[in-house]
């Protein structure tokens, strides 16, 4: 029907007016950085939303139009973030902030659309159809942010979470909780609303602040590959493990005895999931990759194998413990990172300057044989060792490379700390790590285990000691089971291995480790180790764990 009122009404002013307008400026996009073209994206996204003029439909299909341009794009993007763990700082920076930002004005632009609908006006019913759509893309929208904050350990946003609540009581009140369909075309299967919260929900309670980047996406892949076997009421039930105070817009916490219960809140299980993450470990420990997991290739075994047992535990009935409580003590440590500093600290430590006469790697062994081979240790020796000390000497005073860290907490197996901002550019997941009280003379080995930051942008950090009695310890591979220090008629052998002994402690680690730097260990090799005077031999047994620059191995004696 004809109508004046529609005649007169004026449209948007701007330069994506309609559809039409909205796909020629998206020509224009820069083809050749995804970076520059998402940025675009974002724009055009906060300023579509912020325009006053348009008809709800069109307004929804041009924010829609610019969604799925943007797909590919940050599909690229995230997998450049998460392969660029080497990327400048800048660059890192830029790359998250682009992201972040597309997901938080996709989310605010799929709300307005919906805000629209419960403003009950005359185009209201116009885009009732387009509700389904919105809610799974608005909640995706917000699991996204989420996960993204997770990556680069960032404090929990509550309104990303007051985001989510509100979705589910509006996709609760207007039935489109289960409702399937696929969101994206790039994508195989349908979702749900209810799947999409699920989803948020688990890899919240995922204790992402244990998990490196990489490893949050490949929880977050199986979450999604496994969220049938999660389960939702409105009521605490037998299995119920998790809440979420939706009245509260918090985040999803372990459901604890006395937690208290009221009408506003959601239950969530994991106990089908957990028992499916067994599974899925006894086959990756037995070096067999689970078959239903077709994503698994994408990633290392040894990220596989650690999100496995973590997902496991974090969904059984019974949470992780800790092995030893924790204390409430405030003390300032100071630590260094890296395995070579972090061997020359402790052989500084246990041996002191004056003995330090093996810091060059050839200087030791060097001497033996110049004793073996003639009696006396020549001239070109000593100059080597005249320059191991001088080098030592000047070092011993060097503490620019140490920082200062708070703890909160400390027990026989860990560490609670605050650190400076300053160490953001290098603290990271499975980091190496030696601490000393400020007043103390023993250093204690760790790695970083849990890493997080506050709303006062303060950087939390968890670290497990690996060991206890850390000594710096030379090693070479013993040759036909005769000793190295004995063997002189063959002067030319391979240079030492340096490496740091972890002494045990029944509450904590239950045997004597060996801290080796990477590709260290292949296979089940014999070595002579020296500790100060005293020697034995070895043979490695197992790699029990690999950092960024460290490998942990266990080890035994055999007989001489």
């Amino acid at each position: 029907m004809f109508s004046f009122k529609k005649l007169l009404k004026k449209g948007p002013d701007h330069p994506m007016g309609n559809i039409q307008d909205a796909k020629k400026l998206l020509l224009d996009l820069p083809l050749g950085s995804s970076l520059k073209a998402l940025e675009e994206v974002s724009f055009w996204l906060d300023s579509v939303r912020n325009t006053d003029g348009y008809n709800p439909v069109e307004q929804f299909e041009i924010l829609k139009l610019l969604d799925e341009t943007a797909q590919p794009l940050q599909l690229e993007l995230s997998q450049q973030y998460l392969d660029l763990s080497r990327m400048q700082k800048t660059q890192e920076n830029r790359l998250w902030m682009a992201l972040f930002e597309f997901w938080k004005h996709l989310a605010a632009a799929y709300e307005h659309c919906i805000s629209l609908y419960e403003g009950n006006g005359e185009d209201a019913l116009l885009i009732e159809k387009h509700l389904p759509l919105m809610v799974i893309r608005t909640m995706r929208a917000y699991a996204e942010q989420n996960k993204l904050l997770y990556i680069r350990y960032r404090p929990i946003d509550e309104k990303i979470w007051a985001g989510l609540s509100k979705l589910y009581f509006f996709a609760e009140s207007n039935a489109l909780f289960h409702g399937l369909l696929v969101p994206y075309q790039h994508e195989s299967g349908p979702t749900t609303a209810f799947k999409e919260l699920l989803r948020a929900v688990m890899l919240s309670v995922s204790t992402p602040d244990k998990l490196l980047p990489v490893q949050i996406h490949l929880a977050d892949k199986v979450i999604m590959n496994l969220i049938n076997s999660f389960s939702m009421s409105g009521q605490p039930e037998v299995n119920s493990m998790f809440y979420m105070d939706i009245s509260a817009h918090t985040a999803p916490a372990r459901l604890i005895k006395g937690t208290p219960i009221h009408a506003v809140m959601l239950f969530f299980s994991s106990n089908e999931a957990a028992q499916n993450m067994k599974i899925f470990v006894d086959q990756i420990d037995a070096g067999v990759i689970p078959q239903s997991l077709d994503f698994a290739s994408e990633f290392k075994k040894d990220d596989l194998q650690e999100v496995f047992h973590i997902l496991e535990q974090c969904w059984s009935p019974t949470p992780p413990q800790r092995k030893t409580a924790r204390s409430k003590v405030v003390t300032r440590l100071n630590v260094v990172h890296g395995f070579k500093e972090i061997r020359r600290k402790i052989a500084i430590s246990t041996q002191g300057t004056t003995k330090r006469i093996d810091d060059d790697k050839d200087v030791l062994y060097q001497e033996r044989v110049d004793l073996k081979l003639y009696g006396f240790v020549t001239d070109k020796t000593k100059q080597m060792r005249i320059a191991a000390t001088a080098l030592e000497n000047a070092t011993v005073k060097e503490e620019g490379n140490t920082e200062s860290w708070v703890t909160v907490n400390i027990s026989e197996c860990g560490f609670g700390a605050v650190i400076p901002s300053i160490g953001e550019d290098w603290v990271k997941i499975g980091l190496l790590i030696a601490l000393k009280p400020e007043d103390g003379k023993e250093w204690v080995v760790g790695t970083v285990r849990r890493l997080s930051r506050d709303s006062d942008h303060k950087i939390h950090v968890g670290i497990q000691v690996l060991g206890h009695n850390p000594a710096s310890i030379r090693m070479q591979p013993s040759i036909n089971n005769v000793s190295v220090w004995e063997k002189v008629t063959d002067v030319v052998v391979s240079t030492h291995i340096d490496a740091i002994f972890m002494g045990a402690n029944n509450k904590c680690v239950d045997e004597s480790t060996l801290l080796m730097e990477p590709q260290s260990f292949v296979g089940e090799n014999c070595f002579e180790m020296i500790n100060q005077e005293e020697t034995c031999r070895i043979a490695l047994n197992k790699l029990l764990e690999e950092g960024q620059d460290y490998q942990r191995i266990s080890y035994r004696e055999i007989a001489s």
